[in-house]
């Protein structure tokens, strides 16, 4: 299946916004997330996993 028919798959379960996680890491291994007073890192693996650390 590819990204445009997966998303209008899922279209009823999503929220407004949808993020392919390519789109947001680029070339990076970790983007920094800023919500409320706090700092989170999200981060890719090897294996393609991905871990959120406060």
């Amino acid at each position: 299946m590819n990204k445009q028919s997966f998303v209008e798959s899922m279209k009823p379960f999503l929220s407004e916004k949808f993020v392919y996680s390519e789109e947001l890491f680029g070339k990076e291994k970790v983007v920094y997330i800023q919500h409320e007073n706090l700092v989170y890192r999200l981060m890719r693996t090897r294996n393609g996993k991905l871990i959120l650390n406060k």
